[in-house]
């Protein structure tokens, strides 16, 4: 409700500055209306309107009622804004009111009794506290004790775990501040009763009048709390947290010995062995891909790459839904992914940015087992060498590029591959006036040579039984041969 009435009074000062201008222009408008009337009363008392004072003040007239018409439409414009702006402020309202009694309502078998809120915000701050510990930069970390350092250490081991944890107590403490001390169902009708009244009182008849009792409300003072960065006080015992109901904890985890330089974080993403291991923390490969369509939904997908269809199939939503747990309140990192595998559509020093972004954070590695052969795995293998190409993993076990790939580079067959696709348009060159022509003058040139009987009668090509045809095959044969040797080479 705090913040429905926050959104309702930041609303209403908007419109009340707007008013307030708008004040200004119709006293302007009035004033320049009232001269304009006052000179043609003294005009209308001239009946010689063939004299120079008619003339005059006929001009002066004029002058003055264009200057009014000006004014008065910058008025009109600002009374037409207002209207407006009351009608959008309006809409957001509702539609906030809406959401929050939708959320409700969904929630509204949740029990919160028995809950402690007030620790479990203070289990937020402290979490959310030692999260910042990761922002420490190395210059910062070298100059810390040792105790100070082992602090940051520590954070850096538990980060997951605290992200994880995060998503656990969060949305209990939504509710709780949703439903500020009362029931679901009290809540709901509260809720009810302020959207009947803001449909039925904020419009612009009424608008005065609510101004006018927000601002004889007084003021609610508020608690900031401090959101520095928390010091580290030396020699400091850090106990480490007990997190609880955490499918991605781990039991009897080591200490984490970062090196003073080390300020990222390792990602194996294990095809073969279905599991992503960060740091020490290690999470099944096929259950991150069950979220699939929830990211497709919320980083808008389908909408983003409605353009660039063949870059979204090179997307690996485990690897997208794996960058969350170690990303920012803003998805930034996963932002930076979908940048980079969208390539050819975005500027290209954005596309340098996002890949340096995503180095400086995380080195990603594709592991696959040699013994799975070549027909296992081939999606996730496209997407892998696709990373790799742009940039932004390394890969263990596989080639960088497939045997197709390696046949196409063999036999240089790439620049052939363009030239059919300008098929359609070199047969349409072959019709046409022009072009028959040009071809009744090639033929003719043709037969000239053949009467001289000199060129076509001097060379004598040997091609019994297909010679030249059948070499050509075993050339080719043999190439894609030794492609195949040299990856079963790689294989073992």
């Amino acid at each position: 409700m705090e913040e429905i009435m926050k959104k309702i009074k930041s609303g209403l000062a908007e419109i009340k500055k707007e008013q307030e201008e708008l004040l200004k222009l119709e006293e302007n408008s009035k004033k320049l209306q009232d001269e304009a009337k006052k000179i043609e009363e003294e005009k209308s008392q001239i009946k010689d309107t063939e004299s120079g004072f008619y003339t005059d003040i006929s001009k002066q007239y004029e002058e003055k009622y264009a200057e009014f018409r000006q004014a008065d439409i910058k008025r009109m414009n600002k009374d037409k804004q207002i209207n407006d702006m009351i009608s959008i402020k309006k809409d957001e309202i509702v539609l906030e009111i809406k959401e929050k009694m939708k959320y409700i309502d969904e929630n509204r078998n949740e029990n919160l009794e028995g809950i402690d809120i007030k620790g479990l915000k203070a289990e937020k701050e402290k979490i959310e506290r030692e999260i910042k510990l990761n922002d420490t930069t190395k210059e910062e970390f070298e100059k810390m004790s040792d105790s100070d350092k082992q602090a940051v250490r520590k954070a850096k081991e538990n980060y997951l775990n605290n992200k994880h944890r995060l998503d656990e107590i969060n949305p209990t403490i939504k509710l709780a501040d949703t439903l500020d001390g009362k029931k679901p169902k009290d809540k709901f009708m509260e809720m009810e009763t302020l959207l009947k009244k803001i449909d039925d009182k904020f419009n612009r008849d009424n608008i005065g009048k609510l101004i006018e009792s927000v601002d004889r409300q007084p003021e609610v003072e508020q608690k900031i709390e401090p959101q520095s960065q928390p010091q580290i006080k030396p020699n400091s015992q850090q106990k480490s947290q007990n997190q609880t109901a955490s499918k991605y904890q781990t039991e009897s985890k080591s200490q984490v010995q970062l090196e003073t330089e080390q300020q990222k974080y390792n990602m194996i993403l294990d095809i073969s062995g279905n599991t992503i291991k960060i740091s020490d923390n290690k999470i099944s490969y096929k259950e991150e891909l069950k979220s699939k369509e929830e990211l497709m939904k919320k980083y808008r997908i389908t909408k983003n790459f409605v353009h660039d269809k063949k870059a979204q199939k090179y997307i690996d939503y485990a690897l997208v839904s794996a960058l969350e747990k170690i990303d920012d309140e803003k998805n930034s990192l996963v932002k930076a992914y979908l940048t980079v595998i969208r390539n050819d559509k975005i500027q290209k020093e954005d596309i340098i940015k996002c890949i340096e972004k995503i180095n400086n954070a995380v080195d990603i590695t594709y592991k696959f087992d040699k013994k799975d052969g070549k027909l296992l795995n081939g999606k996730e293998k496209r997407i892998a060498r696709y990373a790799k190409k742009m940039g932004i993993a390394s890969l263990e076990g596989i080639s960088e590029k497939s045997i197709f790939e390696k046949i196409m580079d063999k036999l240089g067959r790439n620049k052939g591959r363009r030239l059919l696709k300008s098929k359609d348009k070199t047969k349409a060159l072959g019709s046409g006036s022009i072009a028959q022509e040009n071809k009744k003058k090639t033929i003719d040139l043709i037969n000239q040579d053949r009467e001289q009987q000199g060129i076509r009668s001097a060379i004598k090509v040997d091609n019994k039984d297909n010679k030249i045809e059948k070499a050509a095959q075993e050339q080719i044969g043999k190439e894609v041969q030794d492609i195949m040797e040299h990856e079963q080479e790689e294989q073992k």
